[in-house]
């Protein structure tokens, strides 16, 4: 049915196609079974839905081009029944005080469509609108393939491609070519260099199959389709989308490189994958933080800062021609299908506690921030780096590990003999039982608190408390070994018993 949908009225550009797929996300969002009469949603939202370079008059412009848009298309199961001069929308602004609500309807033969066939979502209008593809047969081609590709979810890291193979008569009848082989094989090579450019969802190949033995005909064309990430706009949140105060992470930039805080909520959601946590809001907000500091500086982190599409100058390019907001999205979306920085930062704790550092305190350095708390965190993991180079050899370690071990055997021999002496009097003891409390926005467990604890394996059983994240933790240490813990943390925590 998708390769029978044809439009007619003014050309569409990108924005208006955004502004439709944007209405019926919405639609899909609150209603599935597409039985409402109407739908609503807040013109300010919508918006800030298409991107921090749009305005107000062209969300305003792009609706009424869609209103003057018509839709025709074959019925679903009556191929002599056919819809023409269907409005794309019926399209409405409800005015109260200082806030505008967009109310808006589908028509009745559109809404049949969506409830029998929600894969009418994916077609992109700009790629199919008056005036958006050059050749003649390029529309019907492109309707058949996005069908295809529609049958697939594009997943991070897996198998993004599909494979269609049609013969050269079969091709010719879905596309109406009655030209020879040749003709079609020159239309499909021309199709795809110049009018499936303008396709966002996946990217086109084709080779040609040619029969073995003689004469070597040409037997049938093997398409294949490499889907794409979505587009950061059609990952559902499952929230109001009128809801001006919802998916606040991340953090301000200079405006030239803000991006809008769903949007991490958005890659929460599209890239990770088995359960990990790599691209959570906080996560994935450092990322990008990160390869903009790595593009900006021009000191490169991997080798994909010269190979990627979203990295180093061509990072710099994307947010000069897209804006930030889908330059952090492509790069987010080339990680997540293939880890690069992900596995730099996986090095060690003293790689990514700096490379975090650095970007955090370039992007405060950008609004003009004080960055003296981050400059002295700094310096304390050079020294601890540093120290880490002079540390001795292996067999160094084990022998000093050895004197130490005798040298506390002696001493706590020591120390019982003094306590046996002194038994009349009370000791100094840390109770087994204690809590943590985080002081510092940038206090970390794994960073502070488990490469600590981790090296004691002598005293008493004791119960570590931790407020963020909420972890119960059991430990093995003597009350020297706690104070020098306490001491340690005590930029980051405050202690409790």
């Amino acid at each position: 049915m998708l390769s029978g949908v044809s439009t007619s009225g003014p050309e569409l550009s990108v924005i208006d196609s955004v502004v439709h797929e944007l209405l019926i996300s919405n639609a899909y969002e609150i209603d599935p079974k597409m039985t409402a009469e109407s739908y609503k949603i807040d013109l300010s939202a919508l918006v800030r839905w298409c991107g921090q370079n749009a305005r107000k008059d062209d969300v305003l412009k792009s609706l009424n081009k869609l209103r003057s848009t018509t839709i025709c298309y074959t019925g679903s199961e009556d191929a002599a029944r056919r819809f023409q001069n269907v409005q794309a929308i019926i399209h409405w602004e409800e005015i109260k005080n200082d806030d505008v609500m967009i109310g808006y309807q589908f028509a009745a033969p559109i809404k049949e469509l969506m409830r029998r066939m929600p894969a009418y979502a994916y077609i992109e209008l700009a790629a199919i609108g008056n005036g958006s593809m050059s050749l003649k047969y390029s529309p019907a081609l492109y309707k058949y393939l996005a069908l295809q590709a529609s049958k697939k979810r594009w997943l991070p890291g897996e198998d993004n491609e599909v494979f269609v193979q049609l013969s050269t008569a079969k091709l010719s009848e879905i596309i109406g070519f009655t030209g020879n082989v040749g003709q079609l094989t020159r239309f499909l090579q021309k199709s795809i260099e110049e009018d499936f450019t303008k396709v966002r969802r996946f990217s086109t190949s084709v080779e040609a199959i040619y029969e073995s033995g003689r004469g070597n005909r040409l037997h049938s064309y093997a398409f294949t389709l490499t889907l794409r990430a979505p587009d950061f706009r059609h990952v559902r949140l499952y929230r109001d989308y009128s809801n001006k105060y919802a998916n606040k992470y991340g953090g301000v930039d200079d405006e030239h490189f803000r991006v809008r805080s769903d949007l991490w909520t958005r890659a929460n959601r599209a890239f990770n994958r088995n359960g990990l946590g790599s691209f959570r809001e906080k996560n994935s907000f450092d990322l990008w933080k990160i390869a903009l500091n790595e593009a900006l500086s021009g000191k490169a982190l991997t080798d994909g800062y010269n190979t990627r599409s979203y990295r180093g100058d061509a990072l710099l390019a994307a947010i000069d021609a897209e804006g930030a907001d889908f330059a952090a999205w492509g790069f987010l979306a080339e990680e997540a299908d293939d880890h690069d920085l992900l596995e730099h930062l996986d090095q060690g704790i003293y790689v990514k506690s700096m490379t975090k550092i650095e970007a955090e305190m370039a992007r405060r350095q950008r609004l003009g921030w004080k960055t003296s708390k981050l400059e002295t965190r700094k310096a304390k993991i050079q020294k601890d780096i540093e120290d880490q180079k002079n540390r001795p050899s292996g067999q160094e370690q084990t022998a000093q590990y050895r004197a130490e071990v005798a040298e506390r055997t002696a001493a706590l021999e020591a120390s019982r003999a003094v306590e046996k002496a002194f038994e009349d009097e009370p000791a100094v003891r840390y109770p087994d039982d204690f809590t943590l409390t985080a002081t510092d926005e940038y206090a970390d467990f794994e960073e502070h608190i488990k490469p600590i604890f981790t090296r004691y394996r002598e005293g008493k059983i004791r119960i570590l408390h931790i407020d963020n994240p909420k972890i119960d933790y059991k430990i093995k240490a003597s009350d020297d070994q706690i104070s020098e813990f306490i001491e340690r943390l005590s930029d980051f925590y405050t202690v409790t018993f």
